[in-house]
């Protein structure tokens, strides 16, 4: 039996020790990728930093943190940033983060706020911080811009996976429930309050290819830019609106997209009255669209339901002959 109590003892130690000089590494590495953030030109800073979990976890939490870019543009301020690794499983990690947060993007300064944010990531290798797989789930989120518009939920849940170890194709599925817009925004898009406050439906299924894959590098030297995009469905109900989409684009080296998109539609002509408010395109090309549209509509005998395909070519959207607009540019900064 003293045999027995004392290779318990043994190994506890053992354990424990190992802890410590484990969390030694993890608090080396971490700070260490700070410091190269700094020299790299970033702009790093926080408040206070602890390392607990004895000892079976790795507890890591920031305070005050903040993360800039000056060179593309992107900040984060967070009151706080949390990060749980297993001992015995240390390429799964639990993300948890702040209620309140702030985000400065190349095109706009955000206020995200929320009662629960956390994210669940499967790595590849510790070392790369290559992703397998993630799941994202914010809770109540409220997003919110400098002019006060925006748009609340009450809950966003986003999946990643990886399709196979050497491929730079990610499988995505992105969902809201209680999605709609704030008051300044729903006043300017349906200012006769004709719609639901929430859209009933919002979800997307995808799968999109890199050039590269997301590991560290992709925040520490360049983001991975898309090259295919299979959307296999994408769907909006919002009151009497109902939307479908699918399609398969091809990205080039520059942004530009090249495919078609097939849009399926109800009570078009007021998805169409909504996009004329916000003032992105000249009421002469709204008028000319909408005629189109109305002449494909009845073509198929259903006036108020509507199934079109877009080509997007020559960084351009065309409807059959028509130019539409300018096609997105999926560059990511």
């Amino acid at each position: 039996m003293r045999r027995l109590l004392l290779l318990i003892l043994v190994a506890a130690l053992g354990w424990s020790g190992s802890w410590f000089i484990s969390a030694q590494g993890v608090e080396k590495n971490t700070l260490r990728w700070f410091e190269s953030r700094q020299k790299a030109g970033w702009i790093v800073s926080y408040s206070d930093f602890n390392l607990h979990g004895f000892p079976n976890r790795f507890d890591l939490t920031f305070t005050d943190l903040n993360l800039a870019d000056p060179a593309t543009g992107w900040a984060w301020k967070s009151d706080f940033f949390q990060l749980f690794m297993l001992r015995y499983n240390s390429n799964h990690l639990i993300a948890v983060w702040a209620p309140e947060q702030q985000l400065a993007t190349p095109i706009a300064n955000l206020r995200l706020s929320n009662t629960d944010m956390r994210a669940s990531l499967v790595l590849q290798s510790l070392k790369t911080l290559a992703l397998d797989r993630s799941s994202f789930v914010i809770k109540d989120p409220v997003l919110l811009s400098a002019d006060q518009s925006g748009v609340q939920a009450d809950m966003v849940s986003l999946a990643i996976q990886r399709q196979d170890a050497l491929s730079n194709s990610y499988k995505i599925a992105l969902s809201a429930k209680g999605l709609g817009p704030l008051a300044t925004t729903r006043n300017q898009i349906d200012p006769q309050a004709l719609l639901p406050r929430h859209m009933q439906l919002l979800k997307a299924d995808l799968t999109v290819e890199f050039d590269r894959p997301w590991d560290r590098s992709a925040l520490e030297t360049q983001r991975p830019q898309p090259t295919v995009i299979d959307l296999h469905l994408a769907e909006a109900a919002w009151g009497a609106l109902a939307l479908k989409v699918t399609g398969q684009l091809k990205i080039d080296a520059a942004g530009w997209p090249k495919g078609e998109i097939t849009i399926k539609a109800s009570q078009w002509r007021n998805i169409l009255n909504f996009a004329r408010t916000t003032g992105k395109m000249p009421e002469p090309v709204f008028n000319l669209i909408e005629k189109a549209l109305q002449f494909i509509a009845r073509l198929k005998g259903q006036d108020s339901s509507l199934e079109l395909t877009l080509s997007l070519k020559q960084q351009q959207v065309f409807l059959g002959p028509l130019t539409i607009g300018p096609a997105p540019r999926f560059k990511l900064r």
